[in-house]
């Protein structure tokens, strides 16, 4: 994108006439407000990105609150091209959502509903399963549709993998930091091993930091290891993992979570904190 350029996304939000919106978007832990307000009787509000944060790529959110209750709560892709997303809707879902030169928002509303209806189905046949004895004629008919949808969601999570955009990239992230890793899986030590797996060796840090999840997957890593996996060696080991993909800013804002956390919500820890190198590791 040219520096001249601004980054502008129109909403039409004619349904909204009147309640407060706030729309922000995300540098690790700091959620920055761009623009905030009292949505016009039109409905419409231009969101000038550039304006606080100029060549800005990542998530955007948008909150509209109705007194102090939020009733949009929407994520947003930033490309940095001007876009408008239209919303008629008093109760919106995905489907009522209209993005116009918004290929990318469109595709991560597309992949998310993907997502969403394979989990909702296992987790229906997982429900359906738990009713039925072995024994049960029924038992095996849901067991093998459950099946199915494993395997249908780690085929999904590989394609998210091969297709390397920022937006299969958020997604995973997203699924992550709801404990959703590249696999289904019911046994906790498995589930939490899949996780911890993917936020140290797959995800793309970069992404992660404009993601607006950046503390809820770092807490997730922590608390799988420290409650369920219990094996300080392998934090330690996966800490220096992460800190080496990191350049200065990301690497001192991951120190800071981490300390936090392992301070204030792990107690009797300690020496996991302690033992953290003060400086950022070498190779």
């Amino acid at each position: 994108m040219n520096n001249s350029d601004t980054e502008n996304i129109k909403l039409y939000l004619s349904g909204f006439s009147g309640k407060t919106y706030y729309f922000v978007i995300y540098q690790g832990e700091n959620c920055i407000t761009i623009s905030q307000g009292s949505i016009p009787e039109n409905g419409r509000i231009m969101i000038d990105v550039s304006r606080k944060c100029s060549n800005y790529q990542g998530m955007g959110r948008l909150f509209v609150y109705d007194q102090a209750c939020v009733v949009v709560g929407l994520d947003v892709y930033i490309s940095g091209n001007n876009c408008s997303i239209h919303c008629k809707s008093l109760q919106p879902s995905k489907n009522d959502i209209i993005y116009r030169d918004a290929k990318e928002n469109e595709r991560l509303n597309e992949l998310s509903q993907i997502h969403s209806s394979i989990v909702n189905r296992y987790l229906a046949m997982q429900m359906a399963v738990s009713a039925f004895s072995k024994d049960d004629k029924n038992y095996s008919i849901f067991n093998t549709e459950r099946i199915r949808q494993q395997k249908k969601y780690q085929s999904f999570q590989i394609q998210l993998e091969k297709n390397n955009d920022y937006v299969s990239k958020f997604l995973q992230i997203d699924n992550v930091s709801r404990e959703q890793g590249t696999q289904l899986l019911e046994c906790e030590n498995d589930k939490a091993r899949n996780n911890v797996a993917c936020i140290t060796d797959h995800m793309d840090w970069n992404v992660l930091y404009t993601s607006g999840r950046w503390m809820a997957v770092i807490d997730l890593w922590i608390r799988l290891h420290t409650t369920i996996l219990k094996d300080q060696k392998h934090f330690n080991s996966d800490y220096k993992k992460i800190s080496l993909k990191l350049e200065s800013k990301l690497y001192n804002s991951f120190r800071k979570r981490t300390l936090y956390n392992l301070k204030n919500y792990q107690l009797g820890n300690e020496k996991w904190y302690k033992a953290l190198p003060k400086n950022k590791p070498n190779k």
